[in-house]
């Protein structure tokens, strides 16, 4: 068992593969136990090739209204889903060194188009036109309607690029289910189109299946006519309907996991790889520092080390490449999934922090360890405060969670664990003196007991940052060989899950939904008020045309105050009828909603009861406005089990200032996923429900629904 006297910094947390260091330990950058195929510089198995990724359909102009080209189904739209595909295949592919143009904008904050609404929902045909790309592109048949000439644009742009290949990226329709993968077989290009076709059809299936074993396998076909985007290609192509967003189960619910849509896009690029000749994988590896005079070795053997969780990390299909050239830059970030500071004993500088701080703004990932009190986390201190965290520098120990004799081995259970993917299937773990924190914004993961010192305070965060993700870790010794495996700590393997799943969240392999679920409740508002108790004002409202443009699957929706805005000084509520929820292990409530409340002062409350309505509590909080239809899901975990569940819809106000209230549909309660990451928001960008073009900034906040500190910092 360590020492403090002997032992000096108890460094980095999760992540990084076994490894045999030779003359190669003194390079800049030294890939840790991969095959030597890995060993290929990032970004050169593609280089010199084009690739156009098309996310086909987006809103269009028809007549003088703007449309949709696919419909609502179960909360989301093919026209969107394709762009969460498309961004990550297209960051896949520039990681191998190709030079990828997208038919459609798939920055997110690009603005609005000329629709009026964000510029990344926008059809080919206007990103284009907007590019400056020549109108025979984007209007290569002024007699044809914008939805004919957006179908033909989108193989035409990759003509006039020269591109090697055409990808697109659909999902299917029509009551079926699974994967299919066509390509054109009559356009000059079918031999290699059916080469392409069949190496990306092959690798998402295997992935597909090992998310489900069920997955349906739909086969690659080929079409004379059908599918204009192969059919119109001058180069090899291949257009995928990933999954039918009209099968709720399974197909729907892995749409909207952005664990799933990230591995499909994985898949895909790989299946290029396989295309060009090359193994291997697009998935990105994870970066280590040990330039700033980490404490930890990463050779097995080695007096403080983190070689075992390097081999499980490893196992679990993570590369780490470990660096040993300071400074922190960006190009040597560029990349690298994430990247990991296990321990530092220099302080990274003002510079290098600003460069971590970009990284993760745009959509890197950082992984820092501290240790032990003021001596060890002072030189991250100025790291963490640049993402909001304060580490507090307060040793934790503990009177009845230690081993005998070691008042600083603290033990931690699932009752200090919070609602978050991290801690998914954990049991216990075992610490050896962590710092503790205050989290600002981020979600505490792992929270000291009351009677602890510090008492009820923060030993591990995580937080997103502009695009990217952190987590903070308040002890090294988490992953440190010694504790992996001392013979005092009841449950080891939780230890070394704990780096998995940490690295797993950071390089967003964590699935937000299951892929198949158990419905304890349903209710989309078609069968009137059967499900429910509408009291005060509450009732049923018609979304028509004029409100929800071309979604005309929303039918009815709930809405506090129908006929216009609410009163002041009113409490009402939505109540359902009671719930069995006693199949269900992990509960999970979704819904749509779309609200504008008086911010700060009118609010909307979604509560929950275990006992049939008698003690409520409150799981979710709104106010302000938000005049899009967004796609909320709350865990009730907490609640798993009961036989008489209720939830109700709770609208309180003030005494002055109205508004149009809080509309609520498509409300339901399933079994949810093992583990938790980030709770799902998809947009909905519909117009405002009662007219009103003004809108203020939204304010939402979520207690804890999950435990006593779930994940409402997130």
């Amino acid at each position: 068992m360590k020492s403090r006297a002997t032992f000096s910094l108890k460094l980095v947390v999760a992540v990084l593969l076994a490894v045999s260091f030779g003359a190669s330990a003194l390079d800049p950058a030294v890939l840790l136990g991969a095959p030597p195929r890995s060993l290929v510089a990032a970004g050169s198995q593609l280089s010199g090739k084009t690739i156009v990724v098309n996310p086909g359909h987006g809103w269009y102009l028809a007549g003088s209204q703007w449309h949709l080209q696919r419909d609502y189904y179960f909360g989301v739209v093919e026209d969107f889903l394709n762009i969460d595909i498309a961004r990550y295949l297209h960051e896949f592919l520039v990681g191998q060194g190709a030079t990828v143009y997208a038919t459609r904008e798939l920055n997110l904050n690009a603005g609005a188009g000329v629709s009026g609404y964000p510029r990344w929902q926008e059809a080919s045909r206007y990103y284009l036109q907007s590019l400056g790309v020549d109108a025979s592109v984007w209007d290569s048949n002024p007699a044809a309607s914008d939805y004919d000439n957006d179908i033909t644009a989108r193989p035409l742009y990759a003509n006039s690029l020269g591109a090697d290949l055409l990808v697109s990226i659909h999902t299917n329709g029509g009551g079926g289910t699974g994967t299919e993968t066509w390509y054109a077989t009559a356009n000059g290009q079918q031999a290699q189109s059916l080469l392409l076709a069949n190496a990306i059809h092959s690798k998402v299936i295997a992935f597909a299946r090992s998310y489900n074993p069920q997955w349906h396998d739909r086969h690659v076909q080929g079409a004379t006519v059908r599918y204009g985007e192969n059919r119109w290609a001058d180069m090899p192509a291949a257009l995928m309907e990933v999954a039918f967003h009209d099968q709720e189960y399974p197909d729907n619910a892995a749409l909207q996991d952005d664990a799933f849509k990230r591995s499909v896009a994985l898949a895909i690029c790989n299946g290029v790889l396989e295309y060009y000749g090359y193994s291997g994988t697009c998935e990105k590896p994870s970066l280590i520092d040990q330039s700033h005079n980490n404490y930890y070795s990463l050779n097995s053997g080695a007096l403080w080390s983190y070689s075992r969780v390097l081999a499980a990390l490893q196992e679990a299909g993570h590369q780490i490449v470990a660096d040993y050239t300071a400074p922190i830059t960006a190009g040597r970030l560029a990349g690298y999934a994430s990247y990991i500071i296990p321990l530092a004993q220099y302080a990274p500088t003002s510079q290098e922090i600003q460069v971590l701080r970009d990284y993760v703004s745009g959509g890197g990932s950082l992984l820092l360890i501290v240790d032990w009190g003021a001596i060890y986390s002072a030189p991250s201190q100025a790291l963490a405060n640049a993402f909001g965290v304060w580490l507090d520098q307060n040793t934790v120990t503990d009177p009845e969670d230690y081993l005998a004799g070691y008042n600083f081995w603290v033990g931690y259970d699932r009752a200090n664990f919070a609602g978050h993917a991290i801690m998914g299937g954990l049991s216990s773990l075992q610490s050896y003196a962590s710092t503790s924190m205050l989290p600002g914004t981020a979600a505490p993961l792992i929270t000291t007991d009351p009677n602890a010192t510090p008492a009820n305070r923060a030993v591990a965060v995580a937080l997103t940052y502009g695009a990217g993700r952190v987590v903070i870790v308040g002890d090294s010794n988490y992953f440190s060989d010694s504790n992996l495996y001392h013979p005092g700590i009841e449950h080891p393997s939780d230890n070394r899950q704990f780096a998995i799943n940490s690295l797993n969240w950071l390089t967003r392999r964590a699935a937000t939904q299951p892929p198949n679920a158990l419905v304890a409740f349903s209710d989309d508002g078609e069968s009137g008020a059967a499900n429910w108790t509408a009291a005060g004002s509450w009732g049923l409202v018609t979304l028509g045309a004029s409100e929800a443009l071309t979604v005309t699957t929303f039918g009815n929706a709930w809405a506090d105050s129908p006929n216009g805005n609410y009163a002041n000084g009113i409490d009402s509520a939505l109540t359902s009828t009671s719930i069995d929820l006693t199949a269900l292990h992990a509960p999970m409530l979704s819904f749509l909603t779309a609200y504008a409340l008086e911010a700060g002062q009118d609010y909307g409350y979604v509560e929950a009861s275990s006992d049939n309505g008698n003690a409520w509590t409150n799981v979710a909080t709104y106010t302000g406005t938000n005049p899009e239809w967004m796609s909320d899901s709350i865990g009730l975990r907490n609640f798993a089990g009961s036989a008489a569940f209720r939830l109700r819809f709770r609208l309180v106000t003030n005494a002055s200032v109205t508004d149009d209230g809080w509309f609520i549909d498509n409300v339901r309660i399933t079994e949810g996923p093992t583990v938790y990451s980030d709770f799902i928001y998809l947009p909905f960008v519909l117009r405002p429900l009662a007219g009103a073009e003004a809108w203020t900034e939204t304010i939402f906040a979520r207690p804890d629904a999950d435990g006593p500190l779930g994940p409402a910092g997130e």
